[in-house]
């Protein structure tokens, strides 16, 4: 894919009349789609262009609209861009850029030519605008089964640069989105990354990668989004066509981790009945996320090795080379580079995980993210029971909930909303409060106090030291032995000490007896 955000540096003057009819095509401002009829009788002069392609999409899922001339059965079924990928390009992207594609590119709208012409080679010459920063308009000029390469040449990329901000601005003006709007999906599928004000960095790097096909490297702590920036990652990329593959690779048993990943073959160990795919075969042409990755053992990385660097991989108990292209995503909490300098690391494949490393902030370090996130958990969960009048948190409330480090990160913060969701829902005229550190007990044993029932304790609390529980311990034995120390039932017996050891032990701890064998402490 050649990409120009500037008009070749070399004047072209090939298509003088070009610009005398698309002038008087600009003053007529007809409507679509009788001007994409026109549009193509003219452009079909000066380029090698078949067929005309528009697409045009807005932030939210639905609202795109798609117009081919000339039409070809089924084209309406053909889905367009993903909302992370649109959010992406109207926050991050050049705001006018003229791509020239093949067959062998991945880009998102090559993507939806594929699917218009399955099976068919072809060369596009792609003009898209930022409208705005509101509206994506692309305008594709497509021709098929070419022969060569140089299809287009510095003069159709000059003539498209001329073009580029009065086609956008006809388009804008003609293209309605407001019946595709209508057909949202449900909003709360996938987690709005490019809406969290302190994901912008992330976002950044992964508009960057998202069009390459290097390995990258999620790191953060547990709950903190890995695998919704890898589910963005992959809906903003040209594979979006291919199967995303999520493995996690603390979950399987050392014994099954290489069959799973490369697949095995009948007989291959007992229990093979049959032949089967590996996540590796599984995700061919598409991206496969490994999550923990820190996990896998060092067989397994050794074979993970070599599919990065040579593409191919056998089947456990196969001899059979298989050619595979799959982009991977390694995501983990663990820090690799201890890893690697203890030995359980290999230090090759883990540079070459980490050619594109991105580092995830835990959720302690963005609070400013935590009410974006409350009202998308809020309206997620609501959705579910097809509640329309979303509650929300009150100002003090939600102060609360910023003050707090969130241990467990947006899986805790889901894990709460979803909690205080459930018993708003129970009786909807009580407002929805949301407790980070609720506790629980059954109906029985409930009391005024929150406190003393049992759950989850808040991070926030001091830690008991080893003494304290010691003292703790012993003060029950005497309580059980009735203040006894030695002897049958005594408290030495019930610790399992001998006596003059459990006195020595009372005496640094400071646990000492009056005369009546009262407990002072």
């Amino acid at each position: 894919m050649l990409t120009f955000l500037f008009p070749p540096d070399e004047p072209d003057a090939s298509f003088p009349s070009l610009f005398t009819e698309m002038k008087q095509f600009f003053q007529k401002d007809m409507p679509l789609p009788e001007g994409m009829a026109e549009l193509h009788r003219i452009l079909k002069k000066y380029f090698p262009v078949e067929y005309i392609l528009v697409t045009a999409a807005t932030e939210r899922q639905g609202e795109e609209r798609m117009f081919l001339f000339p039409e070809i059965t089924g084209m309406r079924k053909v889905a367009l861009n993903s909302t992370p990928e649109q959010l992406l390009a109207l926050s991050h992207g050049p705001e006018r850029v003229v791509r020239l594609g093949d067959q062998d590119d991945h880009g998102i709208t090559l993507g939806v030519i594929h699917r218009l012409f399955p099976e068919r080679r072809f060369s596009a010459l792609i003009i898209r605008a930022v409208m705005a920063r509101r509206l994506i308009v692309s305008l594709s000029l497509i021709v098929l089964e070419h022969r060569g390469e140089n299809v287009f040449h510095a003069g159709h990329v000059n003539a498209a640069f001329a073009l580029l901000d009065d086609l956008m601005r006809y388009f804008g003006r003609h293209v309605s989105l407001e019946a595709a709007g209508k057909k949202r999906e449900d909003p709360g599928r996938y987690l709005p990354l490019v809406q969290l004000p302190g994901m912008h960095q992330v976002c950044e790097m992964i508009w960057q990668v998202s069009r390459q096909d290097c390995p990258v490297l999620l790191l953060g702590e547990t709950g903190t989004g890995k695998e919704a920036v890898a589910e963005t990652l992959y809906r903003s990329s040209g594979r979006l066509d291919a199967p995303f593959i999520k493995m996690n690779c603390g979950s399987l048993p050392e014994s099954l981790m290489e069959s799973e990943l490369f697949g095995h073959e009948k007989g291959a160990f007992t229990g093979a009945v049959a032949s089967r795919k590996g996540f590796f075969e599984r995700a061919h042409r598409g991206m496969l996320l490994l999550d923990e990755v820190g996990e896998l053992s060092l067989p397994a990385q050794t074979r993970l090795l070599r599919v990065l660097q040579e593409g191919v991989l056998e089947r456990v108990g196969g001899d059979e080379e298989r050619r595979i292209d799959v982009r991977i995503i390694a995501a983990t909490h663990r820090n690799l580079d201890k890893m690697v300098q203890s030995g359980s690391f290999r230090s090759d494949l883990y540079f070459r995980l980490s050619v594109f490393p991105i580092a995830i902030p835990p959720l302690r370090r963005r609070p400013e993210d935590i009410p974006v996130l409350i009202r998308f958990f809020i309206a997620r969960k609501c959705s579910e029971y097809c509640v329309q009048n979303l509650p929300e948190p009150s100002p003090e409330n939600m102060k609360e909930l910023l003050s707090y480090p969130w241990p467990g990160n947006l899986r805790e913060l889901n894990n709460a909303v979803e909690r205080a969701v459930i018993l708003w829902m129970g009786d909807m005229r009580r407002p929805l409060v949301i407790s980070p550190t609720a506790r629980f007990m059954p109906q029985e044993q409930a009391t005024d106090h929150a406190a003393d029932s049992w759950g989850a304790p808040s991070v926030s609390e001091r830690f008991e030291t080893l003494n304290e529980a010691m003292t703790r311990h012993i003060l029950r034995a005497l309580e059980r032995s009735g203040g006894k120390i030695s002897g049958r039932g005594g408290a030495a017996e019930l610790l399992d000490v001998h006596p003059n050891t459990l006195r020595a032990r009372m005496q640094k701890l400071g646990i000492r007896y009056d005369s009546q064998n009262m407990v002072k402490h």
